[in-house]
């Protein structure tokens, strides 16, 4: 069957189809539903977006549309080869490429003085970006298909640039790929990208808000290096191996910050400068080292765990952290005898350390020896016990707690419990000062300032213990 229309066709979209059984012919463009043959010269015009499924229809563009109205262009699967430069499409603000273009051509739209939205879908076509586009002016840009590495130096200084989205199959940003972008205020690391390169997103200084995917695994040097928007809470995903030298050095306006459990380096001056931090900060138990500086002039960091993993604390790590009260560290040798890590932290008094501690000193700053710290690490699971504490101390933790509560009633076992601890406690929470909470043994099931604020579901499930526990022993 053959539909005949006469005069000339007007659309603001057009989409060529690729299938079915049947022909459109009109005077000036014959349509086959199952193959694209033919277009004839000035057969559209006054169209502002366009959808083209194959090479011959791209192949007839300039001849068959009024190309200075075309606004959107997007070329899907089936188009292989760019016949030719885009030149004369004035108009053009967005195009999309597909991932089976791969035959591509120098200069191809950099003529396209409007053209501000793209979407690339190769790694070829992210390669050749800055000769096929004028990257200067591009707002926007998404990669998606199968693009896995974001070429270096890609919108390098930038600044126009305001939005950009990373596909499921991005595994690298290279180096300096959006460092200088001073127009991003917002970054979503997809899940797949498992490489965040050397200054990547680096000088980025309106950048508030960063999303990091849970695959990430290095976070290199200078990644996000004076960042200084970047604010609220940062979470480092369980993922991250290594936080790189500078990655997060000036980013003075983050208040929260979360180190996931698999991070086993943090390199020198990672968050040196970061002054606004004011959680207690958890290092996991998979870290190994700390470099120089790290930490340095972080001032409102007011108390932090060390745990028995880590192995070497570089040269002035936590100088300056001069709002620091607490520290505890749960291994038994000085990670750092021969380096100075604590100077200047003037509410320091002493280090927390284990009973069995093999020195009087940790990093040349004096310690305080004892079997339990104040300090206990958030646990996913509410569960209240740590790996660093000792048995013997688990042992009177819970015979506190059981005397305790077979004493009172069930209404007021917490208190009760809480009371009991702070007795066994006395002891040791001598050396807490400032704003931290009076010290309890990690297993005991009495909650720490930090913990009360950021674990309601771990104090629901130990105060439901308690009570469990006193019903008993009543019974």
């Amino acid at each position: 069957m053959q539909i005949l229309i006469w005069g000339v066709c007007h659309f603001q979209k057009i989409l060529f189809p690729s299938e079915s059984a049947h022909f459109l012919r009109l005077p000036c463009l014959q349509l086959s539903f199952q193959v694209l043959t033919f277009i004839g010269d000035n057969a559209f015009s006054s169209v502002s977006e366009l959808t083209l499924l194959n090479d011959y229809a791209l192949k007839r563009l300039k001849e068959a549309f009024s190309v200075s109205s075309i606004k959107k262009l997007y070329l899907e699967e089936g188009v292989y080869n760019m016949p030719f430069v885009f030149d004369g499409f004035s108009n053009l603000q967005e195009v999309s490429l597909p991932v089976s273009l791969g035959g591509l051509r120098a200069s191809a739209f950099t003529s396209c003085s409007n053209l501000k939205i793209v979407t690339l879908k190769n790694d070829f076509q992210v390669a050749q970006f800055s000769s096929l586009f004028p990257v200067s002016q591009i707002t926007s840009v998404t990669f998606d298909g199968e693009v896995t590495t974001i070429t270096s130096s890609l919108f390098k200084q930038q600044t126009k640039l305001t939005r950009v989205s990373f596909g499921n199959a991005v595994k690298t940003i290279g180096t300096y790929a959006f460092n200088g972008c001073t127009g991003l205020t917002s970054i979503t690391i997809s899940d797949s990208v498992t490489t965040i390169g050397n200054y990547s997103f680096s000088g980025c200084s309106n950048l508030a808000k960063l999303t990091l995917g849970k695959s990430v695994q290095t976070i290199g040097p200078f990644a996000f290096n004076e960042c200084r928007k970047l604010s609220s809470a940062l979470v480092i995903p369980d993922s991250v191996k290594t936080i790189g030298r500078y990655a997060f050095y000036y980013c003075d306006k983050i208040e929260t910050l979360t180190l996931g459990k698999g991070l086993t380096h943090i390199e020198d001056y990672a968050f040196q400068n970061c002054d606004h931090v004011k959680n207690v900060v958890y290092l996991p138990d998979t870290l190994e080292s700390i470099g120089r500086y790290a930490f340095s002039m972080c001032l409102a960091i007011p108390s932090l765990t060390i745990p028995s993993s880590v192995k070497e604390i570089g040269f002035r790590a936590f100088e300056y952290c001069m709002a620091l009260t607490e520290v505890c560290y749960f291994g038994t040798s000085d990670p750092g005898k021969d380096v100075s890590s604590f100077g200047e932290c003037s509410k320091l008094t002493s280090i927390k350390v284990p009973s069995n501690y093999d020195s009087n000193t940790l990093c040349k700053f004096p310690v305080s020896k004892t079997e339990k710290c104040s300090l206990t690490p958030p646990d996913p699971a509410g569960d209240s016990s740590s790996s660093a504490t000792s048995t013997s101390t688990t042992t009177s933790t819970s015979t506190s707690t059981s005397t305790s509560a077979s004493a009172s009633a069930s209404t007021s076992t917490t208190a009760s419990t809480s009371t009991s601890t702070s007795t066994t406690s006395t002891s040791t929470s001598t050396g807490s000062t400032g704003s931290e909470p009076a010290s309890t043994h990690q297993s005991s099931g009495v909650l720490s300032g930090a913990e009360l604020s950021s674990k309601p579901v771990g104090l629901l499930v130990k105060v439901l213990t308690l009570l469990l526990s006193a019903a008993i022993i009543a019974f």
